[in-house]
């Protein structure tokens, strides 16, 4: 499932990273596994399909799958501290949506604060700034609220009907998927329209 989720990627606005529908999936194996189960499942994926089909060189393949240990750790972490009795695997029986929220908020920020940072880094560009383009615009922060309430009802679901659930949030995650990136291909033909009128500008002025 985690295999599944990391196939639905889009690059960012910019070109300069990727988004991927994954969190629903991976928030659900941190919270229904244990971390010698979960964390392994998430890195793995994020590693195997890093090198093939994204076929993404082999030190950004492990760079991407460091990150995820480190979003799953922080999304557990979170969840030990926001679940009552602090066992995170009450949630699968009560769903404390906070604690649910606080948790994929978690996984969301370190995930892709780590690959705002190394844009940052490579371009010589304020960090904040490299989120806000790549990430932190209306519509992807509202489609990753979409992916963390998606959590919930997989979960519920999971409880009803067992692994078979995951079959029914495929093609819910494939909207998704769809959606962020007509959004993010609009906002990156705008950027270039925007690059190539600034460009004529410059040279009418000179």
């Amino acid at each position: 499932a985690c295999l599944a989720g990391e196939v639905f990627w889009i690059q960012t606005p910019t070109g300069r990273g990727t988004i991927s529908m994954a969190l629903t999936i991976n928030l659900a194996a941190v919270i229904t596994l244990p971390p010698a189960m979960s964390f392994p499942a998430v890195a793995l994926s994020t590693l195997i399909v890093g090198i093939y089909p994204h076929r993404r060189p082999l030190h950004r393949a492990l760079f991407n799958a460091a990150q995820s240990v480190l979003a799953c750790s922080a999304a557990f972490t979170v969840l030990k501290l926001l679940t009552p009795a602090h066992d995170p695997l009450a949630v699968m029986k009560t769903t404390p949506w906070p604690a649910l929220f606080g948790a994929g908020a978690a996984f969301f920020l370190v995930n892709t604060g780590l690959v705002a940072m190394a844009i940052a880094l490579k371009r010589g560009q304020p960090f904040i700034a490299a989120w806000l383009e790549n990430y932190g615009y209306g519509f992807e922060l509202a489609c990753t609220v979409a992916m963390i309430s998606l959590t919930g009802f997989v979960l519920m679901a999971y409880e009803q009907i067992g692994p078979t659930a995951i079959l029914f949030l495929l093609p819910i995650l494939a909207v998704l998927w769809w959606s962020s990136a007509r959004e993010a291909q609009s906002r990156r033909s705008l950027r270039v329209r925007d690059s190539e009128e600034n460009d004529d500008s410059m040279r009418l002025a000179g």
